[in-house]
């Protein structure tokens, strides 16, 4: 099956004019989410013992909204009329989304700090971008399965590779227009991104769903229809 970034935008975009408010409403609760880790994190600055905690609180709160809004969109991509405000609160899968998401930051982040506890230069830095998205597109759908299927960190990762063999330029092209998409929304006063994320989002949604061959027959017209 050949990937099209049209058709995933195209599918985005008709998806999210069934539900715009509910759709940008979860961005929005994004946006307050993080002004709260952003308050926990500047309250508890400076002090050696509530600072760790502070942290770790904005991780566990931050996790907590990541999981209920990859469950929310992934229902509003298979039925936009059945999702509801109450997908946003998915306790089920958060532990293994938790920890499926730390596994991920130890493949893409860690690299970067330990070469900065080490001093190297900066271009050094930036050719790590190369293996970074690399290890984004192999594992990219790692916490959408988490979330749809149940399935562990572990087992959603080696998942994730699978599906995604055979289709890493294509999903390449479809982050760059998503990269582009925001662009334009951030450049629309910075209100088009209530549009922008939650199309965007939607479109990855439908990749996941076309490549791991779950698309729901309700929505296969739809997307061929582009």
């Amino acid at each position: 099956m050949k990937l099209s970034v049209k058709e995933c935008l195209s599918f985005g975009w008709e998806t999210f004019k069934k539900r715009p408010w509910l759709l940008a409403g979860a961005v929005a609760v994004g946006v307050l989410v993080d002004g709260l880790t952003s308050l926990i994190e500047r309250a508890t600055h400076g002090s050696y013992i509530l600072e760790p905690l502070g942290v770790l609180l904005a991780i566990l709160i931050s996790m907590l909204y990541a999981t209920g809004q990859t469950n929310l969109f992934v229902k509003a991509h298979d039925d936009p009329m059945s999702a509801r405000v109450a997908d946003l609160l998915h306790l089920r899968a958060y532990w293994r989304f938790l920890c499926t998401s730390i596994l991920l930051w130890l493949f893409i982040g860690l690299p970067y700090l330990a070469l900065e506890f080490l001093s190297v230069p900066p271009v050094v830095m930036a050719l790590l971008i190369i293996p970074a998205l690399i290890v984004s597109l192999v594992f990219g759908f790692a916490l959408y399965l988490v979330v749809d299927r149940g399935m562990g960190p572990l087992q959603s990762l080696k998942e994730s590779a699978q599906i995604t063999r055979g289709h890493r330029l294509e999903l390449f092209l479809l982050l760059l227009a998503i990269v582009g998409v925001n662009l334009l929304g951030l450049a629309a006063l910075v209100i088009g991104l209530f549009v922008s994320v939650p199309v965007t989002v939607l479109a990855m949604v439908h990749a996941y769903r076309m490549l791991s061959g779950t698309l729901p027959v309700a929505v296969a017209p739809a997307a061929g229809a582009v």
